[in-house]
């Protein structure tokens, strides 16, 4: 197995050499080059969106309320943030191949010694910050070259305002190119031979260089908390840490004075009530009543009568038989029915059972149960316990990006 071969210009008469690493990273860069110019395609990380395989998320939490706000509740406000790579297998490979030096001359390089050192090399130039690479921070990576931004992470937090942490998805657009030092390949046009490949036509490994991301892993990325396992990973960036405002229970007295109107219905108020009513009182009365009653009486009699009785009685004189007032002396027994009607003044003692209307007053003990509506106006003072937000924070959880290289 062989490396691909290079025009020396170094030497006279010009020859063929095999090239070297650094000789390929000139090809690699072709390869990267074109791997950059698009953040579409199988290998390609986004933030969001439907495209492409989940690698990771990180989920944002703050609490929705400023630094000294109380009483504050629990309330936890969540944003989720998902990371995602192009995974896409199988992409067309239309590639022109490089040649070396076979026991039999020279001849045109399998993909297996394609993978090997032109793959091989532009792999490991993609994992040392090369082209179409990735970092996730707050700032634009300081290495050369320009980084552009993908998308963004955000960190939201109180410290006596809101404050949103923004960490960025960058990937390098640009980079020097190495010396120059193109592949050959065969030229089956006349005249045949070798000839250089050009730039156009080295830029066509990329979609061999697309499937072996898939196939080795390397060049895969991965969004958590700890260094992934199996294979070689490095940390493509910073930390992100999701930063949470603390709260403490703290205690509170405070007045309220003002008017408070509207109605209140609330359940059922049960109790004894004493005191002493005056008023009008219309309603039946059955009860032992004493006392003095003056007006008119009219009363129905009928009872037995006895009694002493005077008037005109007969007599006897001169052999006749006449009438005279007497005196008479005896019992009357049977039944008197009459009314009598009159004005009548004395003391009553009796069970009354009729309607009364007219002034009553009297001091009454009573148990009642009803409900109340009714409107409150009033001032309002106490003492409580509550949670109220501080000035500090807590980191609650971390991620960072994670890049295999090998």
């Amino acid at each position: 197995m062989s490396r691909p071969l290079k025009v020396d210009t170094t030497t006279t008469p010009t020859s063929l050499k095999e090239m070297s690493d650094a000789d390929i990273d000139y090809t690699a860069h072709q390869i990267l080059t074109e791997f950059a110019a698009s953040n579409t395609g199988t290998g390609t990380l986004s933030i969001g969106g439907a495209v492409g395989t989940a690698i990771g998320n990180f989920v944002d939490t703050y609490r929705p309320y400023g630094v000294g706000d109380h009483p504050v509740g629990t309330n936890i406000v969540s944003v989720t943030y998902t990371l995602r790579q192009d995974l896409t297998a199988n992409q067309a490979e239309t590639h022109i191949k490089p040649v070396e030096f076979s026991t039999g001359g020279i001849r045109e390089q399998t993909d297996t010694e394609i993978d090997t050192y032109i793959m091989t090399r532009t792999l490991s130039r993609l994992a040392a910050d090369g082209l179409g690479s990735y970092k996730l921070q707050a700032t634009a990576p300081t290495v050369g070259g320009t980084w552009i931004s993908i998308g963004s992470i955000k960190d939201t937090r109180e410290d006596g305002a809101t404050t949103v942490v923004t960490s960025t998805l960058w990937r390098r657009s640009t980079q020097t190119a190495p010396a120059t030092s193109r592949i050959i390949k065969v030229n089956e046009v006349t005249p045949v031979g070798l000839k250089e490949q050009t730039d156009v036509e080295i830029k066509k490994l990329i979609g061999r260089f697309r499937n072996k991301i898939v196939s080795t892993g390397i060049g895969k990325y991965l969004l958590q908390s700890a260094t992934p396992t199996g294979g070689t990973w490095i940390r493509a960036g910073q930390i992100l840490y999701d930063t949470r405002t603390d709260t403490a229970n703290t205690s509170y007295t405070s007045n309220y004075t003002g008017n408070y109107t509207g109605t209140y219905i609330q359940g059922y108020y049960t109790g004894y009530f004493t005191g002493y009513f005056s008023g009008t009182y219309a309603g039946y009365a059955a009860a032992n009543y004493t006392g003095s009653y003056t007006g008119a009486y009219k009363l129905t009699v009928n009872k037995t009568y006895t009694s002493n009785f005077i008037g005109p009685g007969p007599a006897y004189y001169g052999g006749r038989v006449g009438w005279v007032d007497t005196s008479y002396t005896g019992f009357f027994t049977g039944g008197y029915s009459s009314f009598y009607a009159g004005t009548y003044t004395g003391t009553y003692a009796g069970t009354a059972a009729a309607n009364y209307t007219g002034a009553y007053s009297q001091a009454f003990s009573q148990a009642f149960t009803r409900s109340y509506a009714g409107t409150y106006t009033g001032t309002y003072s106490s003492s409580f316990t509550g949670l109220a937000l501080a000035a500090t924070n807590t980191n609650i959880s971390s991620v960072s990006l994670w890049l295999r290289t090998a």
